[in-house]
């Protein structure tokens, strides 16, 4: 049944920087940004490639296609309401793994050279439930109807804050994270990228930052996350529930 106080389409956009080293030579981001749409589901995703590795980029493409497709062929209801949410990280590892080994195999190189973390949404269009797939250092971030903003996923890093749990670690599988929740009570959620420190590091939301998230129009993001010249690439993906906001039509991509 359609929850009648959730829009089936609400306004999603994205901002990418590249970041200081990229700029300077003048190369792209390695940030990708991946959205898929059915009848019943909606998937946005956003993968960091590892920095200096061959394909990082083309493997965190791959990894979020590969979660995409094994949620829509299970099922988004079956996603969100699996009677063993446990299985799910070791599903949803062993499908993306399988696309990278595909890549590797193809290039005749070493599977890290696909490394990149990952964050992605999946959304109900007609329960507005959703369920948060995370492995590593970004974050997403819930703006309810009232009060601050919520950390839904903090970042996660190793013994420094240059260490985090890529796609192809060892570990991966125990380190990806799922979260669920409902969008009736958000009025917006962000998606950031590592780089993106200005508005979430660490466990730590700034003050400014808060005010931002919450009453900020898409173009007064891009402008602060721009500012703050971002030294690693810094992407944002913003759902945004009350509809479409024209300042979103210039965001860089």
């Amino acid at each position: 049944m359609h929850n009648p106080h959730f829009p089936e389409n609400p306004a999603v956009s994205w901002i990418r920087i590249p970041g200081t080293r990229h700029r300077q030579a003048q190369q792209p981001s390695e940030d990708v940004v991946y959205q898929f749409i059915s009848e019943d589901c909606l998937f946005w995703g956003l993968a960091d490639g590892q920095s200096g590795t061959a394909y990082g980029a083309e493997g965190g493409r791959a990894a979020l296609e590969a979660v995409s497709a094994c949620i829509q062929s299970m099922g988004i209801g079956n996603f969100l309401n699996t009677p063993f949410p446990d299985e799910l990280p070791c599903t949803l590892t062993h499908a993306y793994r399988k696309r990278l080994l595909q890549l590797a195999e193809s290039r005749s190189c070493p599977l890290k050279e696909f490394s990149s973390t990952l964050l992605a949404i999946a959304l109900d269009r007609k329960t507005g439930n959703y369920g948060l797939i995370h492995l590593g250092d970004g974050c997403a971030v819930g703006i309810p109807v009232t009060g601050d903003p919520i950390l839904l996923s903090a970042p996660e890093n190793g013994l420094s804050a240059c260490q985090t749990w890529l796609t192809t670690s060892e570990s991966a599988v125990s380190h990806l994270r799922i979260r669920y929740g409902s969008l009736e009570t958000k009025k917006r959620i962000l998606l950031f990228s590592d780089g993106a420190a200005c508005f979430c590091k660490g466990r730590n939301i700034p003050w400014r930052a808060k005010t931002l998230l919450t009453q900020g129009t898409r173009s007064q993001l891009a402008a602060h996350l721009t500012q703050s010249n971002p030294a690693d690439d810094a992407t944002c993906i913003l759902l945004e529930m009350a509809g479409k906001d024209p300042s979103a039509e210039n965001l860089p991509f």
